[in-house]
């Protein structure tokens, strides 16, 4: 890959992330507040710890990662992909991995889940929250093309000092 790449990593307090079309930014509770009747959530998002699932919220959807390793997104020409670092320190080590991941096609497993991003401008954040409660360093800022993706999965580890789950999301052909 020739664009020289970074990675911005953010954690959750534990629970799973959710990844919000900004226009449904008002729709999601996090844990909701019972002193004041705002329910909560985040009940919805739990079922979905240590997997990936998508979720209706308002008039549109979320897509859940449930695995709350911290977490960095890049784009792509199709859609984009979530590392989520299980192991590897250094940040030169970890793009090596994803790298050479996103360069081949075998490995990766489609899931049957489909998302529809809306208007295309998203946020991704600890699930707990609601968009204003996520402090702005703990929010990715994503940007897709409307349409829908479908999401794939792929565990990639080298040796003993790297190990990264990423979850692609790869714009469907219509």
């Amino acid at each position: 890959m020739s664009k020289k790449r970074s990675l911005h990593f953010i954690e959750t307090e534990g629970g799973p992330f959710i990844l919000l079309p900004m226009e449904l930014k008002k729709s999601w509770n996090g844990t909701g507040d019972e002193d004041e009747d705002i329910p909560s959530d985040y009940d919805k998002a739990e079922k979905f710890v240590t997997t990936i699932g998508v979720l209706a919220v308002g008039e549109g959807q979320a897509l859940v990662l449930g695995n709350a390793e911290v977490t960095a997104f890049w784009s792509l020409e199709d859609g984009g992909v979530f590392i989520q670092r299980v192991m590897g320190d250094e940040d030169a080590d970890v793009i090596a991995v994803v790298e050479q991941a996103l360069s081949e096609t075998r490995g990766w497993k489609k899931t049957r889940l489909s998302f529809d991003p809306g208007a295309g401008k998203l946020a991704l954040f600890d699930s707990a929250y609601s968009y204003e409660d996520a402090d702005e360093d703990e929010r990715l800022k994503i940007a897709l093309a409307p349409g829908r993706y479908g999401v794939e999965t792929r565990t990639v580890k080298r040796g003993d000092d790297v190990e990264v789950e990423l979850v692609r999301l790869r714009a469907e052909k219509s």
